[in-house]
């Protein structure tokens, strides 16, 4: 394929939702996020049983109250908004680009928008970050680890990769 013909790959990253408004869901959206060091910087084993044995146990079902508030049929309100604008920007963009949503934490993840991306013959990945909590720590802290986590020991010919940032 002529390199003319190569589409641009669109990643639009949000900060992610549990998959449902149960404690369950909630309980295992608040560990991958919590355990996450650069959200709570402390000594590993604190935050171990910081986010194990206090936050996941006491605060999940509150917080899956909470999420039933605001749940709609579709899903998460920030999944579904973000799968709405997901379709838009692709209709916008039209055939040369490729977009895709990946939450940083959460369902659907990066690692699984980026296999998506994968199949695709890219030239250039451009990574978009929504929300006001991704702009203002900024996409590179939120995504750059996983995106490299995630391309770099299974596929080697990415393409080069631009981030927007406030």
């Amino acid at each position: 394929m002529r390199s003319t013909d190569q589409k641009t790959g669109v990643l639009l990253v949000n900060l992610g939702t549990p998959d449902a408004p149960s404690t369950g869901a909630v309980r295992n959206y608040l560990r991958e996020f919590l355990m996450d060091p650069r959200v709570l910087d402390i000594n590993p084993i604190g935050r171990w049983f910081l986010v194990n044995i206090i936050i996941a146990i006491f605060r999940s079902p509150k917080s899956a109250r909470a999420y039933e508030k605001i749940w709609t049929k579709r899903g998460s309100p920030l999944l579904t908004s973000g799968q709405n604008l997901t379709q838009k920007l692709q209709d916008q963009l039209g055939e040369d680009f490729v977009v895709t949503l990946g939450m940083r934490y959460g369902n659907p993840s990066i690692g699984k928008a980026l296999e998506s991306l994968q199949e695709e013959d890219l030239k250039h990945l451009i990574a978009i970050p929504l929300g006001l909590a991704v702009a203002r720590i900024g996409v590179t802290h939120f995504t750059r680890p996983e995106i490299f986590d995630a391309i770099v020991p299974s596929y080697l010919g990415w393409p080069r990769l631009w981030t927007l940032s406030s």
